[in-house]
């Protein structure tokens, strides 16, 4: 393993240029899913903030005594039960904030009014999007799992754009090295040991993009929701004073936590899957595909016409290698 893990911090350290554009490509694809995570959760925020701004309870009972508040304060699953009295003085209602998960909501509030001894249903009122925003009950948690997973298909549609992104940058690496390799091959190396140098190329690289492209997500998503927040959209639903309290960047550190684990394993597929190409070729094929062979393909009068030289090169070096254009296509699509 130290053989294997030295080749690949030299080969890093030595062939930078290609380092950077795969630290770059990983670092963009990991920063694509950061942002996409930390707007998903700002907004989440957001509607919650408001929504307890303007009914800053769970549920709240009508027709109570102060000492009835005091008493579901003790009660189990409360964060808090906030008396307000009624401006005649005689009882008032309470606001009732949970701290956790309580199963069916209409069975629980039924048990605090028998506990409460109240007559009949007893009167109250639920914040229904603030419950289903804090996953309180049966029916919130039931909406996050859809809406969660509508989140994630549309994240992994980018992802696996994303991944052929990076599997692009690994590709035109190793095509560099594909006589090295052959080098190695022919002096002793087993096909295990060159599986071993892509695979630590990888984590060494994913060591330093993955961070890179977290902090690159947030910052890009605190950049569109300043210029986002700068059009002045916010005014129109809340007051300007409550603006700055409500209206900001929430992270959620399992979405970014994600993020970053799907980056890693993007990485690691990528270079392992160039490293079972590489370790499956014959060492005399990697020596010579390189040497000498010229492929002719047909000129592309079109591309010449609107782009000149630049533009017949350019068509000439996607015919030679179809499947690295065809990859590069769909990545920029999606």
């Amino acid at each position: 393993m130290k053989f294997e893990l030295l080749l690949a911090r030299r080969y890093l350290s030595a062939q930078r240029r290609h380092s950077v554009l795969t630290v770059c490509s990983i670092v963009i694809a990991v920063a694509l899913l950061t942002a996409l995570s930390t707007c998903f959760s700002t907004i989440r925020g957001i509607f919650r903030d408001a929504s307890f701004d303007e009914d800053p309870y769970h549920v709240l009972l009508y027709d109570v005594t102060e000492a009835q508040c005091r008493q579901v304060e003790k009660m189990n699953h409360i964060g808090s039960c906030t008396f307000v009295p009624l401006e005649n003085g005689q009882g008032g209602d309470a606001r009732i904030l949970f701290d956790s998960y309580i199963g069916s909501l209409g069975r629980y509030i039924s048990e605090m009014n028998r506990s409460l001894n109240r007559k009949g249903s007893g009167g109250y009122a639920m914040n229904r999007e603030l419950i289903s925003l804090d996953l309180i009950d049966d029916d919130s948690r039931a909406q996050a799992v859809m809406t969660y997973t509508v989140f994630v298909i549309f994240l992994m549609f980018f992802a696996l754009g994303m991944r052929m992104l990076i599997d692009t940058a690994f590709e035109v690496s190793s095509k560099e090295r594909e006589r090295q390799f052959g080098v190695l091959r022919s002096i002793g190396a087993t096909p295990r040991q060159i599986l071993n140098i892509q695979s630590f190329e990888g984590i060494l690289l994913s060591m330093i993009a993955v961070p890179l492209g977290c902090l690159t997500g947030i910052g890009t998503a605190y950049l569109i929701f300043r210029a986002v927040l700068s059009t002045g959209i916010a005014s129109y639903y809340l007051e300007a004073e409550k603006i700055p309290q409500i209206v900001r960047v929430h992270l959620s550190p399992l979405l970014i936590a994600c993020s970053a684990v799907i980056g890693i394993m993007w990485v690691f597929f990528s270079a392992y899957g160039t490293g079972m190409r590489n370790a499956k070729r014959s060492p005399v094929l990697m020596i010579t595909s390189r040497a000498g062979g010229v492929k002719r393909v047909r000129n592309h009068g079109l591309s010449g016409l609107l782009f000149g030289w630049t533009g017949r090169l350019a068509a000439r070096n996607a015919r030679r290698e179809k499947k690295r254009f065809v990859i590069t296509v769909l990545a920029l699509t999606v």
